[in-house]
């Protein structure tokens, strides 16, 4: 997996007594399947390739992906963890999901966490080959899903305006902000996904105790081991203005300091 990145990963491999390789970032935070391809050995059971990626929001397109599983043994499982995929530009030239039949050793984790707003059912899927779906619903714990979040799973893959105005919203209102937290004099990397990493002109810690002060809530990346980088998700209009006004202030007080 690379890192630094979503530390579920390597939390339960290390659970089941699996070694972890990490695979460093690239200084902007992008990732390099060249690298990460470098790395694999013939010990190598299990990939983890979050694309867009947690905590950056950097993507890599479709066909730098399939290229890549091209050149991995099919003993090697591949998993694409695309949570944030409902918010590229364009998803067909991000997922593979069109061709997940031609391979039998990846699978595609979606949730409905984001895009959906279902995060409180703790409702996901998997898509991959039928015989692999075999595979994996053997080792599937008996009581994983509950009856009313597969219902409301169905009911939210039904409801295309509620989706398509939760993309919509999140693709223009990221367009606003990353131009805002530049104007405000913070390096903002670019995202793919529903939040923003940003790197202000004060110090972190401060700006995100501050602004906690103010009930604004952000994210600190600690757990990630970045200190210098705070992330924000992209919020409704009403909420971005009011985490703007609120950095500004917060900036402005600081460099008083």
């Amino acid at each position: 997996m690379f890192y630094p990145g979503f530390s579920i990963y390597e939390l339960r491999a290390k659970l089941y007594g699996l070694d972890v390789k990490k695979i460093p970032l690239n200084e902007d935070f992008s990732f390099s399947l060249s690298k990460m391809l470098n790395s694999i050995d013939k010990y190598t059971s299990i990939v983890f390739l979050t694309n867009p990626y947690n905590p950056s929001g950097y993507a890599v397109k479709k066909n730098e992906i399939l290229s890549f599983l091209d050149q991995i043994s099919k003993t090697t499982l591949v998993i694409i963890d695309e949570a944030y995929i409902d918010f590229v530009d364009d998803i067909k030239e991000f997922s593979i999901i069109d061709e997940i039949d031609k391979f039998e050793n990846v699978i595609i984790l979606r949730t409905f966490s984001k895009a959906y707003g279902l995060a409180g059912l703790r409702l996901g899927f998997g898509i991959m080959t039928e015989e692999l779906a075999q595979t994996v619903e053997k080792a599937r714990l008996p009581f994983s899903v509950n009856i009313l979040a597969e219902k409301a799973g169905v009911a939210a893959l039904k409801d295309k305006r509620f989706y398509e105005l939760t993309v919509n919203t999140v693709k223009e209102e990221r367009k606003k902000l990353f131009s805002y937290l530049k104007d405000l004099g913070c390096r903002v990397l670019p995202s793919y996904a529903n939040f923003l990493m940003f790197s202000p002109p004060v110090d972190c810690n401060y700006v995100y105790e501050e602004l906690l002060k103010k009930g604004i809530i952000i994210r600190s990346l600690k757990s990630y081991q970045i200190s210098d980088f705070l992330r924000v998700s992209i919020g409704s209009p009403e909420e971005n203005k009011i985490f703007l006004n609120g950095l500004k202030e917060v900036i402005k007080n600081g460099r008083r300091q």
